[in-house]
């Protein structure tokens, strides 16, 4: 068992704080109970630990995490196709089901998921990739874990865009220059 809790750790950087918002981050913490998201500081493997949620879309939910024994502050990706209707949290909100006549699907994009992460590991090295280091089969899903970077995510880049696909005035002062 891990010697994380939300009332002495922040979910966010994992430091020890045990106020609301956190000194070393600013994070301000909340008690999740969100059923469709892992609880914040579960294990999902030896040394990984899960923290607050970062992302969810449709086929799955990004974790703020941690490699315990190396310290090193990471994003775990979860593959749960919820919000796609095609899996729910089991009552111990870790395990992960197909939905009902669902198994086919989930299993196919389950493995697409694995695919996924090999075809980005093979990128390394590369800029602008995020670096996936490992992948994890657990609780009935996959797990991606990746390093954890701070800026600005493609999504929001893009709508910096406008509809003539031209960057918009000062979107370029935000971004980092290499």
């Amino acid at each position: 068992m891990n010697q994380f809790s939300i009332k002495t750790h922040c979910p966010d950087c994992f430091e020890s704080s045990a106020e609301v918002q956190c000194k070393q981050c600013g994070f301000i913490k909340k008690n999740s109970n969100d059923i469709n998201y892992l609880p914040e500081f579960t294990e999902i493997s030896e040394n990984i630990v899960i923290g607050r949620v970062l992302k969810s879309g449709g086929f799955g939910v990004v974790y703020a995490g941690l490699h315990e024994k190396l310290n090193l502050k990471i994003a775990i990706k979860e593959y749960f196709p919820e919000k796609a209707g095609l899996a729910k949290r089991a009552k111990n909100r870790i395990f992960v089901e197909a939905c009902d006549s669902k198994e086919k699907e989930f299993a196919q994009w389950r493995d697409a998921f694995f695919n996924e992460a090999q075809i980005i590991a093979k990128f390394q090295g590369k800029s602008h990739i995020v670096l996936v280091t490992d992948v994890k089969e657990k609780n009935g899903t996959n797990y991606m874990v990746m390093e954890r970077i701070k800026g600005q995510t493609l999504e929001s880049l893009l709508g910096s865009v406008n509809k003539q696909g031209k960057l918009k005035k000062n979107s370029l002062m935000m971004m980092p220059v290499n």
